[in-house]
């Protein structure tokens, strides 16, 4: 499936905060810089969202609170900053409305519905589930902060005072996205590397800048916050309520989301490592095109390009007549590795195992007469072991999750065929056409 995440403009969210904790506590592998002074103490923040004239007084503390942790992230990240970010601080049916706007603009209702029915029919979303409506609920849950490249403005959710230590964690991240805009143009970067019917591709280009947000945030909090204000802002972001949205929500829906975190941390981390915070800005000049790459930095270091993979032309004109395709996609080593965990979600070392060694992969939904359904997967392996522990997955990931499925495989090929239907008829039908080869 597409992710629909990975087509919206970065947002910084509760579970960005949250993840940081961890590291906060000495386990993070990027060296934190010296302290530059810590932010100052703000009033409250209720005038700081609208109105003319001169500012409050609270808006005004807001703004100071704001300049200095501008000025901590610069000194941290190494980006000149080109250009003023001013803060705006809204309610929170602000900023849901703000999000449900880009969410509709980025996310046509059309491909929507086609990425919830390709889902659907591989098993990683219960038949009542609207895709829709899960995603809008994960993102007006969890996000307490944006950076929006359209109108340069960074939005903060008020929370009742001013900037706490969690709503200035959150800012590090989203002025971090800032510097990125101003120093590589992420409305560029969105069109570059965002390309449609390639989730894979997409959720890669996205690990980039998050990894790098969440990189900088993480270091700001070990240098700028006490261990007081870090509790603070933990008990902040462990939100009950979206705590339980979260874990609610369908496995590859909630580990897609966490995934530009996650692993883009430890691929940016990879690179400063290596070479230091130029070898992130160098970085956008030449994005992750897989997630393959972004959790194998060897892979990125070679430039392993995916294997590009086509279906067959006029395969829905030759299941019948009223059979046309409904989506293309490309899932990768990550999302590929979360369907064969079957219907637990349960992930394991034997379906991580079984996702390596990925070369490439299409899928492509086909919509026919009385809501039949069709789906082919293509993929391509780095040797014929890894096609073969891939196909003894799959087989087992579809006993789990029941489907109408088989999996095509020839010892000692490099390619797997997965061919998944609504009902036997369809699936025995795919079989036949495209033979026993799977192409």
């Amino acid at each position: 499936m597409t992710p629909p995440i990975a087509r919206s403009r970065p947002l910084a969210a509760l579970l960005a905060a949250s993840l940081a904790f961890a590291a906060c506590g000495g386990n993070s592998q990027t060296a934190a810089p010296t302290a530059v002074g810590s932010p100052a103490s703000s009033a409250s923040a209720s005038a700081a969202a609208g109105g003319s004239g001169a500012p409050s007084s609270s808006a005004q503390d807001i703004t100071a609170a704001a300049r200095a942790i501008e000025g901590q992230v610069v000194k941290i990240r190494g980006l000149q900053q080109k250009a003023a970010v001013d803060p705006k601080v809204v309610d929170a049916a602000t900023m849901t409305a703000f999000i449900e706007k880009d969410f509709a603009k980025e996310n046509p209702a059309p491909q929507m519905a086609a990425d919830e029915r390709l889902a659907k029919l591989l098993g990683l979303l219960p038949q009542n589930a609207s895709l829709n409506d899960l995603y809008r609920q994960l993102l007006t849950s969890q996000v307490v902060g944006l950076y929006s490249p359209d109108d340069k403005v960074l939005y903060v959710l008020e929370s009742g005072g001013g900037l706490g230590p969690a709503q200035r964690l959150i800012y590090s991240h989203e002025f971090t996205h800032a510097l990125q805009d101003q120093a590589f143009d992420l409305i560029a970067y969105d069109k570059a590397n965002r390309i449609d019917q390639q989730g894979d591709r997409s959720l890669a280009a996205t690990s980039l800048a998050e990894g790098d947000a969440q990189t900088v945030m993480t270091v700001w909090a070990q240098t700028m916050l006490s261990v007081d204000e870090l509790l603070k802002a933990a008990q902040d972001a462990s939100d009950p309520k979206a705590a339980a949205i979260m874990a609610g929500l369908p496995t590859i829906l909630r580990e897609t989301a966490l995934f530009p975190y996650q692993q883009g941390a430890a691929f940016v981390t990879n690179l400063i490592q290596t070479g230091g915070w130029t070898a992130v800005n160098k970085a956008y000049g030449a994005p992750p095109e897989s997630s393959e790459q972004v959790m194998h930095g060897d892979k990125y270091a070679a430039r392993e390009k995916p294997v590009v993979l086509a279906i067959p032309e006029g395969l829905a004109d030759r299941l019948g007549s009223g059979w046309s395709v409904g989506t293309q996609d490309t899932y990768g080593e990550f999302q590929l590795s979360v369907w064969l965990r079957g219907a637990s979600g349960a992930a394991t070392a034997a379906t991580a195992t079984a996702a390596a060694g990925w070369g490439g992969d299409r899928l492509v939904l086909l919509d026919g007469p009385g809501g039949a359904r069709g789906a082919v997967m293509l993929s391509a392996w780095d040797t014929a072991d890894d096609a073969k522990e891939f196909a003894d997955a799959a087989r087992t990931a579809i006993a789990s999750f029941k489907l109408s499925a088989e999996v095509v495989y020839q010892s000692g090929s490099k390619s797997v065929t997965v061919l998944i239907g609504s009902d036997d008829a369809t699936t025995n039908r795919l079989h036949v056409i495209l033979g026993a080869g799977g192409v």
